[in-house]
């Protein structure tokens, strides 16, 4: 039996996870339940030789292991269950955001090793899944769907592409870091197979159109500091040219006066996305002054946020704009921060330092792969920023995923 085929069919239908039912008295997912299937094939298969195999896994030095940060990881996020009661809705998000995407972690690192799957198959189901939301997106306009949303104070409200996903944020967060790992196959292919590699570049094309119509800066952000990465890694070089492009970008933005005013509209946190997030962050900064060791456990800042986020009034008029608090606070690492106290945030930190300490060590790890998965890690951390582009079951997976491609070798 191969479990490839699965794994890729379970990549590209990512989204199912909105597809949501009872198993009796437990909520779960379509995906929920496909990631489970594989799990238990594995083990299935396996049984044999599972011990010998989960040995191996832990190798020294610890603190360098990926399996090891991923197993603290996976033990920080039960101490944040603990934290808040050991609620059914703090032991959910556990099993979805922590244990599920770890074990699929497993699967694929284990699989990866016995040459089972490769990581080109993984990366094309993941961005197969990304040209799907892309022309779903794109077509919204015709077909319908999509989001209204307040992008400037007393503006009329605007129209936001969404994709598959109630929200567009959700698509930004998806499609970010998934297309930054095709650019490497883009140019890895170019010469052997130009059909692949054309199939990646219309991914990519496709996904930043989407990104545009979907309005989401956070992810153009990220998708902006994964090209400069894999420019600055890609040859020594080409550092250079990265810089010089870079430069050339912001001079002709900034020699624009509409893009210049918004650009500096947004570094100066002006506009009303930028406000709101600013007042978001300052409830998220007293909450952790509050509970700064242990946080405030799994789901606890959604349910504490109303006693910490004070409402929203328009500068100068003091007119009431938001009430709104969110499941999380636009930031990746107070969000962390917050749930998993500081012991957490010191664990994501070492898998991420763990994960660039891998990618610099392995000289077998093939070039382009090398360089994509970097590039997608700092999508992910530029855009954390602005955005939490960790908790939720789709970029759960989407992050386990490229660190266990980290781990091949």
């Amino acid at each position: 039996m191969n479990l490839a085929p699965a794994i890729q069919i379970l990549l590209v239908l990512l989204p199912i996870y909105l597809l949501r039912f009872n198993l009796g008295p437990l909520p779960t997912t379509a995906l929920e339940i496909l990631l489970l299937l594989i799990f238990a094939a594995w083990l299935w298969l396996y049984r044999r030789d599972l011990k010998t195999r989960l040995n191996n896994f832990i190798q020294p030095p610890l603190w360098r292991n990926l399996y090891f940060g991923a197993g603290l990881w996976l033990i920080a996020g039960l101490v944040a269950v603990g934290v808040n009661h050991f609620s059914l809705a703090a032991l959910g998000l556990w099993r979805a955001y922590f244990l599920e995407p770890i074990l699929l972690f497993v699967v694929i690192g284990d699989l990866l090793k016995r040459r089972k799957i490769t990581p080109e198959k993984i990366i094309f189901s993941l961005n197969l899944s990304a040209l799907i939301c892309a022309v779903w997106a794109i077509s919204q306009p015709w077909l319908g769907g999509g989001m209204m949303s307040t992008e400037i104070l007393n503006a009329p409200q605007v129209w936001r592409a969404t994709g598959p996903f109630p929200q567009s944020n959700f698509l930004g967060l998806f499609l970010g870091p998934i297309i930054i790992l095709g650019v490497g196959q883009i140019f890895k292919y170019k010469k052997a197979n130009p059909r692949l590699a054309l199939f990646y570049l219309a991914t990519f094309l496709l996904s930043m159109v989407a990104i545009v119509m979907a309005r989401s800066q956070g992810a153009a952000l990220g998708v902006a500091a994964g090209l400069a990465s894999f420019g600055w890694t890609f040859n020594r070089k080409y550092r250079r040219q990265t810089i010089i492009i870079a430069i050339i970008l912001l001079g002709l933005a900034f020699a624009v006066a509409p893009s210049r005013n918004y650009l500096i509209k947004r570094i100066e946190f002006q506009t009303l996305s930028e406000q709101l997030r600013l007042n978001i962050w300052q409830g998220a900064a007293d909450m952790i002054k509050t509970h700064p060791l242990l946080g405030v456990g799994l789901r606890g800042y959604q349910e504490l946020a109303p006693k910490y986020q004070k409402f929203y009034y328009q500068p100068g008029t003091k007119i009431l704009v938001s009430v709104e608090t969110h499941p999380y606070p636009h930031d990746l690492f107070l969000a962390i921060w917050a749930e998993l106290g500081l012991y957490g945030l010191l664990i994501f930190l070492l898998v991420i330092v763990q994960f660039f300490l891998q990618l610099k060590q392995d000289k077998k790890l093939d070039h382009f792969l090398s360089i994509s998965l970097m590039a997608a890690i700092t999508t992910i951390l530029v855009h954390g920023l602005v955005d939490t582009p960790y908790f939720k079951n789709d970029l759960a997976i989407i992050f386990w995923v490229v660190i266990a491609l980290a781990g091949l070798a």
